[in-house]
């Protein structure tokens, strides 16, 4: 719990309340032993500081419903009051706040729970996380799939498309700026390459665990263990790269935290956890066969970026019981296994985030995770099309070419939709700090830039933004 504390003022709260979590948890399932140890009088003192630390990290992540739900439980002190009507005024200002706002007034009662339970954290690269960004090894084999997939000739290289200024060590971060690149003209609307899925999650038992097709779409069903899939193509995908996790029996303690019994499972967050099940059962089996192997260098999450600087959801429910639940059902000691630390849960969690995309199916939640897709950089200016597939509403993408590409132009998409990007520069500047966490280094902002110094040379630089263009 001292590391709890020390993360709460380096603030993390996702990773303080991560170990206060585990810290809890043991105690709990050691208690017979701790109390002949310590007593019961200190062994409940251990565990009420553990639960008064969970509820302060969940209260500076926001998450105000869970914090209340766990102060419930504690013991009356001072600090638990305190933190207590701290948390009563925060949630009522979000409850003022979903009155007033109409895009939560028209969700279902269901997803208003479950919004309801989530508050926000601002995630960012950890310090010591910068040696495990993409490999060399990890290049090679996603540029060999680029080969298979690919209608013309790409590659995948370094690239110069987006940048930060918040690197400080800039060598060792630009090893994580890859792109595709043109070897070949590309003629204006030509395909480029297909992006197959190899992992999903889906509410629906009639969708293809590898790439979400409609069964019904198809003659014929492969099954992969016990998992129906739309073809052979997508059995030896998910063989190759994928594991399907095992059904263990990890009950987390959610009465004895103040969670209610059934805590609500929105189509997306059944969707959700589905594909986090697949995707640390594939990170388990990876580290499994070498103990020297690490997590992220698991190649299906090794390949995915992060984002510099984003706001997202969290909560503990979501985000540190439920993969602890699913890596102890794999087998994984959560408090020996220095692999599986917090910082590493929390930054797969961070890469699925960014990678994840909801495919849009009839009344079906499919999520997932295309893995060339997440090479292509942003432009505000793109030379290149995403298309779904929509004759099986499968989560395959297709990439089209928006004008004629020379050889060696590196292909780009648009992080943005199509009204943001009619946006002044400094609004799109704004919308784009996740990804680059500074200027955006596509053709068109550099041109703006570059205009802009000349007609306003002497201005300086924090008055640039109020200048209208």
């Amino acid at each position: 719990m001292r590391r709890s504390n020390v993360l709460l003022k380096l603030w993390y709260p996702e990773l303080a309340a991560s170990d206060a979590y585990k810290a809890y948890l043991l105690a709990e399932r050691a208690r017979a032993e701790w109390i002949n140890k310590m007593g019961m009088s200190h062994f409940l003192q251990l565990v009420s500081d553990a639960k008064l630390l969970l509820a302060k990290a969940l209260f500076l992540a926001n998450c105000f419903s869970e914090c209340l739900d766990i102060l419930k439980t504690c013991e009356q002190a001072q600090d638990t009051q305190t933190l207590s009507e701290l948390a009563k005024k925060a949630f009522n200002l979000d409850l003022v706040y979903e009155r007033n706002n109409e895009e939560f007034q028209a969700l279902e009662k269901l997803e208003q729970r479950e919004q309801r339970s989530l508050g926000s954290i601002m995630t960012v690269p950890y310090p010591w996380n910068q040696y495990m960004m993409r490999n060399y090894e990890i290049i090679q084999h996603a540029n060999n799939e680029l080969d298979d997939r690919s209608f013309t000739e790409c590659k995948i290289q370094k690239s110069r498309n987006l940048g930060s200024k918040l690197v400080l060590d800039k060598p060792v971060w630009e090893t994580d700026h890859y792109g595709i690149h043109a070897m070949a003209p590309i003629p204006k609307g030509g395909y480029i390459f297909e992006d197959r899925t190899i992992l999903c999650g889906t509410d629906s038992p009639d969708r293809c665990v590898g790439c979400a097709s409609d069964l019904e779409c198809v003659t014929q069903h492969f099954e992969y263990r016990e998992e129906l899939c739309c073809s052979q193509l997508c059995v030896d995908d998910i063989d190759k790269a994928c594991a399907f996790p095992v059904q263990g029996k990890c009950e987390p303690p959610l009465q004895a935290l103040g969670f209610e019994k059934e805590v609500p499972h929105t189509a997306e967050r059944t969707a959700s956890f589905k594909l986090l099940s697949r995707v640390l059962a594939t990170v388990v089996a990876f580290t499994k066969s070498d103990p020297q192997r690490h997590p992220l260098m698991t190649p299906l999450v090794n390949r995915l970026t992060v984002k510099f600087l984003k706001k997202g959801d969290f909560s503990l429910y979501t985000h540190v019981i439920q993969p602890i639940k699913i890596l102890e059902g794999q087998g994984v000691d959560v408090f020996e296994d220095t692999r599986y630390e917090s910082w590493v849960v929390q930054t797969i969690l961070a890469r699925m985030d960014v990678n994840t995309r909801e495919v849009e199916a009839h009344e079906d939640c499919t999520m997932a995770i295309n893995p060339l897709y997440s090479f292509l950089n942003h432009s505000c200016a793109p030379n290149t099309d995403v298309v779904d597939d929509e004759k099986t509403t499968s989560s395959q993408l297709i990439f089209i070419s928006k004008r004629e590409i020379q050889a060696g132009e590196e292909l780009t998409i648009s992080y943005l939709n199509d009204e943001q990007l009619q946006l002044r520069y400094e609004e799109r500047r704004k919308l784009l700090l996740p990804w680059t966490g500074g200027d955006c280094l596509c053709i068109k902002c550099k041109n703006f830039r570059e205009e802009r110094n000349r007609v306003h040379p002497k201005v300086p630089d924090y008055l640039l933004p109020w200048i209208k263009y």
